[in-house]
């Protein structure tokens, strides 16, 4: 934590941005080790899989900087600036052996990536799938709890976007062209999520029902539907 906080004292913390963005990654972090302990991972599990969290938008802080904006298409990918910032200026000041590095690494590079690679390891892929989590739950906390939602707006839900819901897939945010398609690639984050676990603190904290008044609109009826189905199919129930 000591080494977060030092490089992260290198940015304006009177930054709106700056700020939201460290308190969204104490609460990821938290969240990842929430999660690993869910999933009854040993002591050393979950303090890798804190230190994922910690570490995830590790990136964000230089993008506000250099760029004043969350815009991964119009400035650069977080995640893949996160992994070079986390092995060329943090890991060797962590204790971790190369393995555990690797897997922090990946973790950054690919939590905000539209699929996992099928390439990696499945214990890579299982602390990559943690951060994914924690990091989606927290969004949506930010979206219900927060009220920090995208605004309604008038179109309707592009096509490609539409496409990807009803395959239960993550909406790639290159199809998105308004705030309507924001909104239902925010509900989709739910079929991207891994772990029972996850989920569980969805149904718990009522986010899907708090997304619902939010988005009180009867274009979004049909997806609020096939999200019910969706989370009463994972808990048979």
């Amino acid at each position: 934590m000591e080494i977060f906080e030092k490089y992260v004292s290198n940015f304006d913390m009177n930054d709106e941005m700056v700020e939201r963005k460290y308190k969204h990654t104490l609460r990821v972090a938290n969240l990842t080790k929430f999660i690993a302990k869910n999933l009854k991972l040993d002591e050393k599990e979950i303090s890798i899989a804190y230190l994922c969290g910690l570490y995830h938008d590790i990136g964000r802080f230089m993008q506000i900087k250099k760029y004043h904006s969350f815009d991964d298409l119009r400035t650069i990918d977080h995640g893949d600036l996160g992994y070079k910032i986390f092995l060329n200026q943090i890991a060797d000041k962590e204790d971790l052996s190369s393995r555990e590095e690797s897997i922090i690494a990946k973790s950054i590079m690919y939590h905000n990536k539209v699929k996992v690679p099928s390439k990696l390891t499945d214990n890579q892929k299982k602390f990559i799938w943690i951060t994914r989590d924690a990091d989606k739950i927290d969004i949506l906390y930010q979206k219900t709890s927060l009220k920090n939602g995208v605004p309604l707006d008038d179109c309707e839900v592009s096509d490609k976007v539409r496409e990807q819901f009803l395959n239960y897939e993550s909406v790639d945010y290159k199809y998105v062209q308004n705030n309507t398609d924001k909104n239902i690639l925010l509900l989709a984050f739910i079929f991207d999520l891994k772990y029972d676990e996850s989920l569980k603190i969805i149904k718990d904290n009522k986010f899907v029902e708090k997304m619902r008044e939010i988005l009180a609109d009867a274009k979004y009826d049909e997806y609020f539907k096939i999200l019910d189905s969706y989370i009463k199919e994972r808990f048979k129930c």
